[in-house]
């Protein structure tokens, strides 16, 4: 199935075809077009709602907490608590827990409702960070919505601009695509949005007006809010084009991913089904609240349809919402590092950084694997484990390396064996220790240090790399940078130890880096 919303029509069928039972204090359960649970408590009437958050990355923690009090916001009831889990991949770190938390919290703080509970867990079963927040409100019986009473005539309205949403996440995570599309004033309008998703507003003026029947707008846009409108109603709906309410900024995100802003995740922007009656009350209270209100069409007999000087066309059940088309159309391909030495990682990432690629381990990839590095030399022991990963990565590039150190005095050992030259299971120390007891009396330092670096195309195809660095033995260790045998190896013509030496001037002479840099000036070509 495509990501996004299950189909309305498929929960339909699981809503009826799967028996749930009933209660006499449930007075409104699972339904399409509905975003509340409604549950009788003695004197109050407790209004629950669940909702995830899967795409978006940046202001995670705000937008989900944001949009499941929204939520509670569409009763006209009172957000009270909130139960937060976060579901996240294995490599996740501290600092990006905390910081999904500390934006959850700030936001639930700055609207007056806490964080009671919830759950947070490090798994193999997610590759990207899910949150997903069940909201808790209560609301007077007396101030409870009836559908019953939506009449035929009756206006329907959005509030503030709809696609603000998906404009703000396209913005924060598709920053460098944009930025040859839009100014920077209006970058910064639209990364401006994520503070005008609530609408908690718009929900107490609601309920000030008595309306039957508030809908946030989100997965699906508006278009898919008004298909759902009308299952909840059980009337139709129709709406003028001409009077939707899109900013410029909106229209030329969607313009550049080719991508309808009708059915652009558009939380922050209220539907309401207001009695025509009471148009005028309304314009006042939001204008007086200064949150701008569009009236965009009426409640009819059946139907849902959009009309615009071609007449009236007919709108489908919702669709995949077009956030998820316009990330996955942009998403960078993936270059999976045949590594998990978080060493390796972080010097392979620091100079692949600025390629259009997302460079991950394979742990981050969710690639668990050990392979045998039994090959005759560097090449084959690269493509060994090239291959072990693309196995399970079959549209991803991959990239391993081998490298191996080959001391004159030793016959060339520890060669292809260095990383495991004193045996299973040892460190970067008694690897030296080890050879230099092997080289005590030496006279004879002469080394090379050289790497084969393995690329594997989407297609499968291999790409190999060389790089040599020539140098001399030390009798000791010296330096603090670096890992593996750098503290012992002075490179020609230099004093210093690859370990003594600044990242960058390391990196100009290295083995790795001279067959890195070779792989990178082929990716930077395709």
């Amino acid at each position: 199935m495509a990501s996004g919303k299950l189909p309305n029509e498929i929960l339909k069928k699981l809503l009826t075809e799967i028996p749930i039972i009933k209660r006499d204090d449930v007075l409104i359960g699972a339904k399409v077009g509905v975003d509340t649970a409604h549950v009788l408590f003695d004197k109050e009437i407790c209004v629950l709602s669940t909702d995830p958050v899967t795409g978006a990355t940046d202001n995670a923690g705000a937008i989900a907490v944001t949009i499941a009090i929204n939520d509670i916001a569409t009763a006209g009831a009172e957000p009270v608590g909130l139960l937060l889990t976060i579901l996240a991949p294995d490599g996740t770190t501290h600092e990006e827990i905390e910081a999904i938390q500390r934006d959850a919290t700030e936001t639930s703080n700055a609207l007056g409702v806490q964080i009671i509970g919830g759950h947070t867990e490090i798994t193999t079963v997610v590759n990207q960070t899910v949150l997903s927040v069940a909201a808790i409100g209560k609301l007077p019986p007396e101030q409870w919505m009836d559908i019953k009473k939506i009449q035929e005539g009756d206006r329907i309205a959005v509030s503030k601009s709809l696609g603000l949403e998906g404009s703000a996440i396209l913005a924060a995570d598709r920053e460098a695509m944009l930025k040859g599309v839009l100014t920077p004033a209006e970058l910064d309008e639209a990364k401006g949005y994520i503070s005008q998703l609530s609408v908690m507003k718009e929900g107490r003026l609601g309920a000030l007006l008595s309306v039957q029947y508030m809908h946030d707008i989100t997965e699906g846009g508006l278009l898919g809010a008004l298909y759902e409108t009308a299952q909840a109603i059980k009337k139709g709906v129709c709406v003028n084009e001409e009077a939707l309410p899109i900013t410029p900024t909106t229209q030329k995100i969607a313009t550049a991913f080719s991508i309808d802003p009708l059915r652009l995740i558009s939380s922050g922007s209220m539907l309401l089904v207001i009695p025509q009656e009471k148009q005028k009350e309304a314009e006042r209270l939001f204008e007086e609240e200064g949150i701008a209100l569009t009236f965009i069409g009426e409640v009819c007999k059946e139907g849902v349809q959009i009309v615009n000087e071609k007449g009236a066309v007919d709108v489908p059940p919702p669709e995949k919402d077009m956030l998820y088309t316009a990330l996955r159309r942009t998403e960078p391909q993936r270059l999976i590092l045949a590594t998990d030495n978080p060493d390796k990682a972080v010097e392979l990432r620091h100079l692949l950084d600025d390629l259009p690629l997302r460079v991950l381990t394979k742990k981050e990839a969710g690639i668990r694997i050990d392979v045998e590095e039994d090959g005759r030399n560097l090449e084959e022991n690269a493509l060994l484990k090239a291959r072990a990963v693309k196995d399970q990565a079959s549209d991803a590039w991959v990239i391993a390396d081998d490298t191996g150190l080959f001391v004159q005095a030793l016959g060339g050992e520890p060669g292809i064996h260095a990383a495991r030259y004193a045996g299973p299971g040892c460190s970067y120390e008694d690897n030296c220790n080890k050879m230099l007891r092997e080289m005590e009396g030496q006279t004879d330092r002469t080394a090379y240090f050289a790497t084969c670096v393995a690329l594997l195309s989407p297609d499968g195809s291999a790409h190999i790399f060389f790089g040599q660095a020539d140098g001399q033995i030390r009798q000791e260790p010296k330096g603090t940078r670096g890992f593996g045998y750098d503290a012992l190896f002075v490179p020609d013509g230099y004093t210093e130890t690859f370990a003594e030496m600044e990242e960058a001037e390391k990196n100009a002479i290295s083995h790795r880096q001279k067959a890195l840099v070779k792989a990178k000036q082929f990716l930077a070509r395709q």
